[in-house]
């Protein structure tokens, strides 16, 4: 069988990702120059971060970076039903609410902005769509600039954008906190770059082991991700994908979980 026959949307996107990095990396430049001041970051003490699928594990991915760069800053990770209904905001005047989507259309997420902006939080949408719905009405925006692709769905470039903004975000706001040296978002950037670029000589050999996985595992007929911390992350994002692109039955949860339930 010839790979290139059953190519699609989502193995077209992964082949992009190293053209597409330095244009992601200025896109993200530029809408965090467009975002939050260095004084407005500085007396941000809680980030809450906040989106629906994708978006939602695209955000656990950030928590790290944000303790990393900015250590006195308390941060948490939620689902959007969560953050639209349930969360308090006891310190709501130094609290950044991030609502994350590529988007900006989900009704959930304009109901996160809506309500950090009831309490009197900073609103801030990351978001590839200004004129969005949750865009329109985050008090701030962080665009990600991510360059149209004409097989965008399901998204995998969106997402990839997203933990890139969230974390060069992470950097920016230590600087500006002063818990991170000048410099080190053009230092993270630098890195980011270096490790797409790493997988420019082997791209094509991993494509190669996928399609002959594809063709081993063609019959089954569910799937089980797990993954720990902010790997549980990548289980859930590929768990999605496999629905989205093949419809199968999946499942994906911690180990902790799957060792007391789907282990059975």
């Amino acid at each position: 069988m010839n790979k290139n026959d059953f190519d699609n949307a989502l193995r077209k996107q992964c082949l992009s990702l190293n053209d597409l990095c330095d244009d992601q990396i200025k896109g993200i430049y530029e809408g965090l120059s467009k975002c939050l001041s260095a004084d407005a970051l500085k007396g941000i003490n809680k980030v809450v971060l906040a989106g629906c699928g994708d978006s939602y594990v695209a955000c656990k991915v950030a928590v790290p970076a944000i303790k990393k760069y900015a250590p006195g800053v308390a941060v948490e990770s939620v689902r959007a039903i969560e953050a639209s209904r349930y969360l308090s905001f006891p310190d709501a005047a130094h609290t950044l609410v991030i609502g994350v989507s590529a988007s900006g259309t989900p009704n959930r997420m304009v109901e996160i902005m809506r309500r950090a902006n009831h309490h009197g939080c900073i609103s801030m949408a990351v978001t590839n769509n200004t004129e969005s719905p949750c865009g329109l009405e985050a008090k701030a925006v962080l665009c990600v600039n991510t360059p149209v692709f004409p097989d965008a769905s399901p998204g995998l470039r969106n997402y990839y954008a997203s933990v890139m903004a969230l974390i060069m975000f992470a950097a920016q706001l230590g600087e500006a906190k002063g818990t991170a040296p000048k410099g080190s978002l053009d230092k993270l950037a630098v890195a980011i770059k270096e490790y797409t670029d790493s997988y420019k000589p082997v791209i094509g050999k991993i494509d190669d082991q996928m399609f002959e996985i594809a063709g081993v595992w063609k019959d089954l007929k569910a799937f089980d991700y797990i993954g720990d911390d902010t790997e549980f992350a990548t289980a859930f994002f590929s768990a999605a994908k496999v629905v989205e692109v093949a419809g199968a039955p999946v499942s994906w949860d911690d180990s902790e979980g799957w060792c007391h339930v789907n282990y059975f």
